[in-house]
């Protein structure tokens, strides 16, 4: 099995409170319990001889700002992930400062290293969006659509979940980063007459048990969060939640009414990124031109009735395209919707563009979700036929088994 190598400006044992210190602790640990040989380095050692000397090694880049330059130029000759934590393509990472966030071209840093990664992988819906309006031309840009939580903090959610005892007031986590926002929360919560703490802790579990008290948690991000821990972290606690536009985990198809099923989603989310991460380190990167696809027939027909889904179909494209298999398959959606839902049409539109394997069929009537699938058995062209619901979530080699 191939050796990876996780680079980082610092790890968790350096900064146990970081959020994506964290997040790279428990996917490195889920990664060699999977079986993996994994190597932590720090990317301020790492130098044009460490990665001749690795050539054979699979690189995974959470942070590389400290790296020395010759460093950072070997590693575009390697195959590697960058895991993009906080928009480091951005000189001042604070993509929130333009006007639908397209940061002037004089203000983008790294683009080439971005350019040269095997995959980027984002935190969330917006984090990519962000990210793809502004470096268009990297190959590959996968949202994961997820962070994740240590067992210890995840054992105290689940004990809390039949707890609602609220005090009527909003929490305000104090902070003396700017980027969190606590003077703009501090005064929305004076001009709206509403009670207000101010709390902290060093510990996300500490934080989370002061939350259990608060009807209300008021957080106004000043740049865009490509998660936001935080702000999950309230919601499972039964927080009401206000807040602005900067919120990645927000634009996610979790069921924030619903604290149990909130939980269950979280509590899978590492399994799930560890598959994307597996998926990514072991794919052949020999891609089917859309020539090449013209001449060869499918393997697996995904065949997909749309309908009313309009808050499932970014999530859904993006898990079915990042499919390991997904070149020797071919999506065939049936759109039901009669001319009623644009948004759905205009995603799958976006994603025809990029790749040849998917065929769009819009009806004039709806003839049910039997019918919308014997309409694409009708027209699919493959040895194997699957059904892929827009509601269903589904790790990156669903298909393949």
């Amino acid at each position: 099995m191939k050796k990876v190598v996780f680079i980082a400006d610092a790890f968790y044992e350096e900064i146990p409170q970081g959020g994506a210190e964290l997040v790279n602790h428990l996917l490195v640990n889920e990664l060699i319990k999977r079986g993996f040989v994994v190597e932590k380095t720090p990317a301020f050692k790492l130098n044009n001889a460490f990665f001749r000397a690795k050539k054979d090694c699979f690189f995974i880049v959470s942070s590389f700002l400290s790296m020395p330059k010759n460093g950072i130029e070997e590693l575009k000759k390697t195959k590697f992930i960058l895991y993009e934590h906080d928009h480091k393509y951005h000189i001042d990472r604070n993509p929130g400062m333009y006007e639908n966030y397209v940061i002037p071209k004089n203000k983008l840093v790294f683009v080439d290293l971005y350019e040269k990664a095997q995959s980027v992988i984002c935190q969330s819906s917006l984090h990519k969006d962000i990210l793809s309006k502004n470096i268009p031309t990297i190959k590959n840009i996968i949202n994961a659509g997820c962070s994740v939580w240590a067992d210890d903090f995840l054992n105290v959610v689940e004990k809390s979940l039949e707890e609602n005892i609220k005090n009527n007031k909003a929490a305000i986590v104090k902070s003396d980063n700017p980027i969190k926002g606590q003077l703009l929360a501090e005064k929305y919560c004076k001009e709206n007459n509403i009670k207000y703490d101010l709390i902290e802790s060093p510990t996300p579990t500490g934080l989370f048990k002061k939350l259990l008290s608060y009807e209300y948690f008021v957080f106004f991000p000043t740049t865009p969060e490509t998660f936001s821990r935080i702000f999950m972290e309230a919601k499972l606690a039964g927080c009401k939640v206000i807040t602005n536009s900067f919120i990645g985990a927000s634009s996610e198809p979790y069921t924030f009414f619903d604290r149990k099923q909130l939980f269950s989603e979280v509590r899978d989310s590492l399994p799930k990124l560890a598959d994307l991460f597996i998926s990514e380190i072991t794919k052949d990167n020999k891609k089917v031109s859309k020539t090449e696809f013209q001449t060869k027939k499918p393997l697996v027909s995904i065949i997909t009735s749309v309908y009313d889904g309009k808050q499932f179909i970014d999530q859904f494209m993006e898990e079915i395209v990042q499919q390991s298999c997904f070149e020797i398959c071919e999506l065939i959606l049936v759109d039901c919707n009669c001319g009623n839902s644009p948004y759905e049409k205009s995603v799958i539109k976006k994603y025809q563009k990029k790749y040849n394997n998917i065929h769009y069929h819009e009806l004039s009537e709806d003839p049910g979700v039997y019918g919308a699938w014997n309409y694409a058995i009708k027209n699919s062209s493959a040895k194997y036929i699957t059904n892929a619901n827009l509601d269903d979530r589904r790790s990156y080699d669903n298909i393949l088994k």
